[in-house]
């Protein structure tokens, strides 16, 4: 699955903004999925975050910003804590991609246009972090 992904590395630097969505997202993941009333919802927040994952993952690369494949790798990780099935994770990597791809035509070249994109899917990534962290807590 993880070869599947789009292989370009994004290179990014850190900042306390991004610890701190890097670590909502690994407490997002490693909760249990909530009950069949908040599923559907929390499928459509992972779908969103693997099209958010794919656009930053661009995004961040063409700035060229030094965070290796961090976004990629993030992917892998969100993948590898899905327990249903893999139609499920083929979904998040279709996904993962197709905005990957969407991002790279939109923004071939890092503008200021590109960077403010870039910050506006994280700071939406966060937020959608939190919410899936929560409706995996109220199950």
């Amino acid at each position: 699955m993880a070869q599947r992904l789009s292989i370009i590395g994004t290179r990014f630097r850190s900042s306390v903004r991004q610890s701190a969505m890097i670590v909502l997202m690994g407490g997002m993941l490693c909760l249990a999925l909530p009950g069949p009333a908040g599923a559907a919802s929390y499928q459509a927040g992972l779908v969103r975050m693997a099209e958010i994952l794919g656009s930053i993952h661009h995004l961040r690369s063409i700035c060229t910003l030094n965070e290796g494949s961090m976004w990629r790798g993030k992917m892998i990780d969100m993948l590898g804590m899905i327990e249903g099935p893999k139609s499920q994770r083929d979904v998040l990597i279709s996904h993962f991609n197709d905005y990957y791809f969407r991002a790279e035509r939109r923004f071939p070249v890092c503008t200021s246009a590109a960077a403010i994109e870039a910050n506006r899917l994280f700071r939406e990534a966060e937020s959608l972090a939190r919410r899936l962290e929560a409706q995996s807590q109220s199950r």
